[in-house]
């Protein structure tokens, strides 16, 4: 697909330090959890202020939530999708996305919500897995990003350190990382983030890195078959 912005993996390698100085996770038992539960992430560990776990986001995760938001899209509808790490990954400073759960919703041209038959799904699925729902990616019709009132409610979570992303354009098009709006909630409001604050909190690593310019082949003489004299 010739649209695809491979521009949307630059903060991967520009932004490394990124990786340090960041804050503990909190959280509890995670085997403790069920049903909604599962779906909340970011709890706040006593004397610690909010969780601030960096999210990493295999460029393969990226494409497939397109993917998977492009039946709504095409439908001229919001859509919403989240991401799950393993739950060992529960209370670590980083979490590497490793699945798109797609949830059963209710879609229109200004807005989603997730039914409760979704929530409930949603629940067994992460058990059966051994997931841990850790940020919500939706789309907006237009190039408007911030979160409506909608949102803030709708939200698949409320607690501190929860992230929500929004898309424009339905996801018609993946859009580059710079054009998303990245929400955090802190004590049970939503903020949005600024580009700098975003790419601290969220980066897109690469699949594969093909360093090769061309194909180098090997010459006759750089084969050696048998000993070698003086060996």
């Amino acid at each position: 697909m010739t649209f695809w912005p491979l521009s949307i993996f630059k903060r991967a390698v520009e932004q490394p330090e990124v990786l340090a100085d960041l804050p503990p996770v909190g959280g509890g038992d995670a085997n403790a959890t069920t049903g909604a539960e599962e779906l909340l992430v970011g709890a706040d560990k006593e004397g610690s202020g909010p969780a601030r776990p960096l999210l990493v986001v295999p460029e393969t995760v990226v494409f497939e939530t397109w993917r998977a938001l492009q039946p709504s899209a095409n439908a001229g509808c919001e859509g919403v999708v989240l991401w799950a790490v393993p739950k060992l990954q529960d209370t670590a400073t980083l979490h590497v996305v490793t699945s798109v759960i797609v949830p059963l919703q209710r879609v229109a041209p200004g807005r989603y919500e997730i039914l409760p038959e979704g929530v409930r799904m949603m629940g067994k699925a992460l058990r059966r897995h051994g997931l841990v729902n850790v940020a919500q990616v939706h789309t907006h019709p237009g190039r408007w990003v911030d979160h409506s009132p909608w949102d803030d409610t709708h939200s698949f979570s409320l607690r501190d350190g929860a992230v929500s992303i929004v898309w424009p354009e339905y996801g018609r098009v993946l859009p580059v990382m710079d054009l998303w709006g990245v929400h955090v909630c802190r004590g049970g409001k939503w903020q949005k983030l600024d580009p700098a604050a975003a790419g601290r909190r969220l980066v897109i690593a690469p699949f594969l890195v093909d360093l090769r310019l061309r194909m180098l082949r090997f010459e006759p003489s750089d084969v050696v078959v048998g000993e070698v004299d003086g060996a």
